[in-house]
């Protein structure tokens, strides 16, 4: 039973390697110790072992229940998953097409001033942001 335990892991931990999710496994490695009690094995704990103090601050932001439509936890959401990626992580290419992304209109979405095409993402952003603003503007005023 061990020895099907060991190659579970290693499989595991191959396909973690593929898909470029080392960190993210050694994260949720982690989290099961520490929430469940599940030993890791030591030398196999030893490179995770630096990544403990940043798993307390992941189990209180997901013990304080905050949902990330405002800032500051999206930021602290953010930087929890870009700390979680593995060392070729982009951190430049991720804001990109997060900004592309974030920039596209939305069918729930308040609807824009203006609305530029998928071509033109900086202009959908700015367009973006601008509405937002002169929605809050008026909403507060009235």
């Amino acid at each position: 039973r061990e020895k099907s335990v060991e190659n579970l892991f290693e499989a595991l931990q191959n396909e973690a390697k593929k898909s470029k999710m080392e960190t993210s496994m050694g994260y949720g490695l982690i989290l099961l110790d520490v929430i469940f009690d599940f030993k890791i094995e030591e030398r196999k704990a030893e490179k995770f072992v630096k990544r403990e103090r940043i798993t307390k601050k992941i189990i209180n932001y997901w013990e304080d229940s905050v949902h990330y439509d405002k800032l500051k936890p999206r930021l602290k959401y953010e930087y929890f998953l870009v700390s979680m990626q593995d060392k070729d992580f982009s951190i430049w290419k991720y804001t990109i097409n997060f900004l592309k992304l974030f920039s596209y209109p939305n069918l729930i979405e308040s609807p824009r001033i203006i609305t530029f095409p998928r071509k033109y993402p900086i202009l959908n952003l700015i367009s973006k942001i601008i509405s937002y603003i002169l929605k809050k503007s008026f909403k507060q005023n009235t």
